[in-house]
């Protein structure tokens, strides 16, 4: 999946050699095997709105599958 296209900044970060497995599983467990950027906004998007921002303008992210 393409980054969003609108209103739009890159965030560059490091992350441990765990936390990356971590997200690889939950990338080999999709369904649609998005991308590890796509992964992290998705992941973003779900704790952001589970604290109750409102970050609606994420289409990619509105897919993200619920595995609780």
């Amino acid at each position: 999946m393409a980054p969003p296209k609108r209103n739009t900044h890159q965030v560059m970060l490091r992350v441990h050699q765990t936390m990356l497995d971590a997200l690889d599983d939950l990338i080999a467990g999709a369904d649609d095997d998005p991308s590890r950027p796509e992964m992290i906004r998705r992941i973003l998007t779900r704790h952001l709105r589970g604290q109750g921002y409102d970050v609606r303008d994420n289409d990619a992210a509105l897919e993200l599958r619920d595995e609780d």
